[in-house]
């Protein structure tokens, strides 16, 4: 069975177990607010690397603070799914298996800003692993585990905060914007205690408090594009990544696909077709990558299907597959 065929058909169990233990309760007319604290939403299914275990979110009305909270969940070979994270002043998603299924890392605004935190999968308390100005997203593991690497937006430049300074705060449409780049932090888990919970955020002219080991560094910077999504090579060498000129709505038209490697740090443009390129992930060996394209259609893509195709790394070479399917193929 497809492993997508999976998370579907656990998700739904899981579904089912909710509704069964609130069957198993004395029956009575629910109140407004009860039917909709009910409604919890679960998204974001992530099966452990042994596959024995699931991580995934699930969204609550919270009525006494008048806002919905997202926390992680867990379910430990089939048994009734638990709580795992608590974010008293913020909400915590996106859960992540590492490697060898015994961390998980989660984004969470409990301090604020989204920062990048880790939890023991055997449970207990959350420790942050970042500490940046503007947040992270779209953390992914290392394929060694010593990394977790993050989407992160570029800090304000001089000249915005100059304008921000002498007009205030607003911007001029599709000319005021910041770059997404990837950086990553150094994963040690004999040095997680010594990072303050949360990292406090350093006041004007002094430097963080944070030690130096949770201080992230760059993987792909750039101010002539914007990274999009990426994804590390089964061996850990290389990153291939999306990137688009800017992150305006429609600049991803003009979406290309490179690789980095990791230790010379040469980025390498792979596909470049007139029309959008989205990386899709590696084959499973490395020497191939799976990808979309519009080619060049800049006209009817917003409502055709995409293209996909393998592309052999060491030729260049590109062949379409899924030609007999007709409907879009999505990841």
């Amino acid at each position: 069975m497809h492993k997508h065929h999976l998370y579907f058909v656990f998700f739904w169990a899981f579904i089912g177990s909710f509704i069964n233990s609130y069957a198993q309760k004395p029956t009575k007319n629910p109140s407004f607010e009860e039917v909709i604290a009910r409604a919890s939403a679960s998204s974001y299914l992530r099966i452990s690397p042994n596959g024995k275990d699931i991580a995934f979110q699930v969204r609550k009305a919270d009525w006494k603070k008048n806002r919905f909270d997202t926390e992680i969940w867990l379910s430990k070979n089939g048994g009734t799914p638990f709580q795992l994270t608590n974010s008293l002043k913020g909400n915590s998603t996106t859960p992540v298996w590492s490697p060898d299924g015994q961390w998980i890392a989660f984004v969470s605004n409990r301090n604020k800003r989204n920062q990048a935190y880790v939890i023991n999968s055997q449970g207990g308390e959350a420790f942050p692993v970042t500490n940046e100005k503007t947040g992270v997203y779209s953390l992914k593991w290392s394929p060694d585990g010593q990394k977790i690497s993050f989407l992160t937006t570029q800090k304000k430049s001089k000249d915005i905060k100059a304008q921000e300074k002498k007009y205030g705060k607003f911007a001029l449409e599709d000319k005021v914007y910041r770059q997404a780049q990837l950086r990553y932090v150094v994963f040690n888990p004999d040095k997680l205690g010594e990072m303050p919970m949360p990292c406090p955020e350093p006041k004007k002219d002094e430097k963080s408090d944070c030690p130096k080991q949770f201080e992230s560094k760059e993987l792909v910077k750039s101010k002539e594009f914007t990274v999009r999504g990426y994804f590390w090579s089964p061996d850990g060498s290389k990153v291939l990544f999306n990137h688009q000129p800017n992150p305006l709505i429609n600049s991803f038209l003009k979406s290309d696909i490179s690789v980095l490697d990791i230790s010379t740090k040469k980025i390498t443009s792979v596909v470049k077709n007139p029309s959008y390129d989205g990386a899709i992930d590696w084959s499973p060996d490395g020497k191939s990558i799976l990808y979309s394209s519009d080619l060049d259609n800049n006209t009817s893509n917003f409502y055709t299907n995409s293209k996909v195709f393998i592309m052999d790394l060491a030729s260049k070479k590109s062949r379409q597959i899924g030609t007999n399917v007709d409907e879009n193929i999505n990841s």
